[in-house]
């Protein structure tokens, strides 16, 4: 300690937790789009699908691991990354699934321990929230409307993420996506 906590996606989660825990040892947090507590339960009030993965392709992805077939799915293909990168998540992907099945289990559970855990006091916050290029967006008007109706409820949560300090700050990061801003600081 002192501890600086940055958490990208799903770990600004954990780290919400984390400086509950240890209110006097964490400083500060640097959350890069966050995931927040409550995204399932705000989407669907605004009349959106919730964001929760089905478990039955990782269920049979673990199922069929012992025979390399995994490392065949697509769910390692990102184009923004190098190919070394991809490889590495295709060889380790099937290792990964075990962990990957618990924590979607446990997930809601987490969630509710998080939205307890909102009040970050004077501590120092810095948000950084993607804002997709136009293009990524859709390409039919019906999938712009939708993925932007997504994209705004998205910024809107990480402002509130932001708000659970008084010294909170949101940054929005124009024609970035989510993954950018861990492989493209």
């Amino acid at each position: 300690p002192p501890f600086v906590l940055v958490g990208h996606s799903r770990g600004a989660i954990y780290n919400l937790i984390f400086t509950d825990m240890y209110r006097d040892e964490v400083v500060g947090l640097v959350f890069l789009d966050p995931r927040h507590p409550a995204i399932v339960t705000r989407r669907v009030q605004a009349g959106m699908r919730p964001t929760t993965q089905p478990l039955g392709s990782a269920k049979l992805a673990q199922s069929l691991r012992w025979t390399g077939i995994p490392r065949l799915f697509d769910r390692c293909k990102v184009a923004s990354v190098a190919e070394s990168v991809n490889a590495a998540c295709r060889a380790y992907f099937p290792h990964s699934l075990d962990g990957y099945i618990s924590e979607t289990q446990i997930l809601p559970a987490v969630n509710t321990r998080a939205m307890s855990a909102n009040k970050l006091g004077n501590r120092p916050v810095i948000v950084l929230t993607r804002r997709l290029p136009d293009a990524w967006l859709g390409s039919t008007p019906e999938e712009r409307s939708e993925t932007q109706k997504g994209e705004d409820l998205w910024q809107e949560l990480n402002a509130e993420i932001a708000s659970w300090s008084t010294r909170g700050q949101q940054r929005v990061v124009p024609d970035s996506y989510h993954q950018q801003l861990i492989s493209h600081p």
